[in-house]
């Protein structure tokens, strides 16, 4: 098999694997901020009826907030970590 062709078969292959851990490392993290965001929405949704409940509600305000920064400055590098860790010992030939 000519150089070249193998060099274009580990480029291809490298092309595909690029795509499907991008791909999934993004399904991952979308899946991860959408139950993020449905579980804030279901308690936070609530109405408070007593002044502990009140209290109870303002804590869980604060703990989520905290939670979406966390999220919204690691996501990307979180993203990425997974994307690259998929790639120990590539290529596989």
């Amino acid at each position: 098999m000519p150089v070249k062709a193998v060099i274009d078969d580990h480029i291809q292959r490298l092309f595909d694997a690029l795509l499907n851990s991008l791909r999934k490392a993004i399904t991952k993290e979308v899946t991860d901020i959408d139950n993020f965001l449905n579980t804030s929405m279901e308690v936070l949704s609530k109405r408070p009826q007593s002044t502990e409940e009140i209290g109870e509600a303002n804590t869980k305000h604060a703990e989520f907030a905290k939670a979406r920064r966390e999220v919204s400055v690691a996501w990307p590098y979180e993203c990425m970590g997974d994307f690259f860790s998929d790639f120990a010992g590539f290529p596989d030939s």
